[in-house]
Parts: C-alpha cells; sequence; structure tokens
C-alpha cells in the first residue's frame, strides 16, 4: 500500500487530538469501523483528554494513503478530497516539524523573544545587562508582528518557553494547539533555508536596533555589549554576510548603517 510522500528537510508530522490519533489507529486496525466514525462515534483509546486539543503528532509518510484520504474528511471537517490534491496541501493546516527534534530553529516576533528573555534572566533588568538591553529594545519593536530572531530551542529556559506560550496564538484557531506544538508550528529546520532565514532575521534585528539607538535612551544598561553580540553574530555567519554584501548594490543601501557598524567591529570583514 502507497504512502504518503514525505517533504521538507525532515519527517513532516501531522498534528491530531488524542481522539483523532484514536480514531486513525482504530480503522488502520480494523477499517470496518470507519462506517461506525462516519456516523458520529468517537472514541478515545490514548488517554483521558476528550477536549479536541492537538497533542501529538505522527508521520505523514508513516501510515498509508489511502488511510489518510479516507480519513480526511472527518480529521479536518471538510469535503472529500480529490486524487489530484496531495496529501501535503490537504493536512497543511496541521502540519508541523517534529516537535522532539532538537536541531530545530523557532521563529519568534519582538514581544514573544521578550516575554521569553524576561523569563529565562528573571534578574536582567536589575543587573542592566546586555540582556536587559535585548530586552527593552524589544519592546520598542512590539508593534510588529513579523519574526524578529529564529532561534534553537537551548535559548531560552523552561520557563522561558512557558512564557513564549502564554502569548504565542494558535496557528490555526478552528482548533486548540498545545504548547508544544504551537512552538512545533514556529519552526524550521536547520537545513539551507532555515539558515538563509535565520541569517536574514539576524541582520534585520541588527539594522533595527541600531536605528533605535537613536531614539532610545538605555542609560546605564550594556547596549554597547548588546549591540556587539549582533554584530558578532552576523559577523560569524557567512550567509549574513552575503546577505548584507548583496544590498551593497540596491541604490537604497537600507544596509549601510549595518555595513558601517561591522566595520567598526572587524574592519574588512
Amino acid at each position: 500500500m502507497r504512502r504518503a510522500a514525505a517533504c521538507g528537510a525532515g519527517a513532516i508530522h501531522v498534528a491530531l487530538s488524542s481522539i483523532e490519533l484514536s480514531i486513525l489507529g482504530a480503522v488502520a486496525f480494523d477499517p470496518d469501523t470507519l462506517p461506525a466514525i462516519r456516523s458520529g462515534t468517537w472514541i478515545n483509546t490514548i488517554d483521558a483528554d476528550d477536549s479536541g486539543t492537538l497533542r501529538h503528532t505522527i508521520p505523514l509518510d508513516g501510515w498509508p494513503e489511502a488511510l489518510w484520504r479516507v480519513l480526511f474528511p472527518i480529521l479536518l471537517a471538510a469535503g472529500t478530497p480529490t486524487q489530484s490534491v496531495d496529501l501535503a496541501t490537504l493536512y497543511a493546516p496541521r502540519l508541523v516539524p517534529d516537535p522532539a527534534d532538537r536541531t530545530l530553529l523557532v521563529s519568534l516576533t519582538p514581544f514573544e523573544l521578550g516575554q521569553g528573555l524576561r523569563a529565562t534572566y528573571p534578574d536582567a533588568l536589575a543587573r542592566m545587562d546586555r540582556v536587559a538591553a535585548r530586552i527593552l529594545y524589544l519592546e520598542e519593536l512590539e508593534w510588529s508582528h513579523d519574526p524578529i530572531a529564529l532561534i534553537p530551542g537551548d535559548a531560552l529556559s523552561d520557563a522561558g518557553w512557558a512564557a513564549v506560550g502564554s502569548v504565542l496564538p494558535d496557528p490555526d484557531d478552528r482548533w486548540r494547539w498545545s504548547l508544544p506544538l504551537r512552538i512545533a508550528s514556529r519552526s524550521t529546520w536547520d537545513d539551507d533555508a532555515g539558515r538563509r532565514r535565520r541569517a536574514t532575521l539576524r541582520v534585520k534585528e541588527l539594522h533595527a536596533v541600531l536605528h533605535l539607538a537613536c531614539e532610545l535612551s538605555c542609560n546605564g544598561y550594556d547596549v554597547d555589549g548588546y549591540h556587539r553580540d549582533l554584530s558578532q553574530a552576523v559577523l560569524a555567519d557567512p550567509v549574513a554576510l552575503d546577505l548584507v554584501r548583496d544590498r551593497a548594490n540596491d541604490p537604497a543601501d537600507e544596509l549601510a548603517i549595518v555595513r558601517l557598524i561591522l566595520d567598526q567591529e572587524q574592519p574588512g570583514w
């Protein structure tokens, strides 16, 4: 029996509730249960959670394609799909990387990252260190709902991720998502595409805070240390440096201030 095709750099997983995972297993084990399920019979053989919260994932390519297709109208409350639509498209609202993959990079907005840093470093503001400076600058950028950073899982503590989770919206409000799956929905693999996106956001954060430096007063905070951290991150990232060089040919040359700071940090970089 044909299996679903894998996508991307790693195994694509489908987010499921306990009830949905139970249904998938039941129909895979005994296809004769399908008519009862179609008529509205719900089962939960996984745990006591009947809330419908998406908290489980299984690989899209780990189950027969025919099974995914026959269950699609039940799992996503949608019409019967045509064979011309591939599974990755059908299940796109529920697809996430494997949450257990420790190499994933997580995309966060200024507000989300600021909340995570506050919880990870609760005494940073009292110390007025470079982390505190970053928190203050991120607060000034909270109006933006676009990502500002792509970070690995170990960049924040458990308390930090819990704080992120408290403000992280469900990726699709048709369903309630558990914290690990909300984080997974914002994640990308550490592959070429992921590294390019991370490099782009490194340059974006440095560019944004350099412009804010003219307006924001952080007297006593280690702003220079924060700027140096950002500059060093860009200088250590060949992809980011290529992005900065490429923009030098842009008539608008928006990254001129970034090149100036990089030249001060490492002449000739």
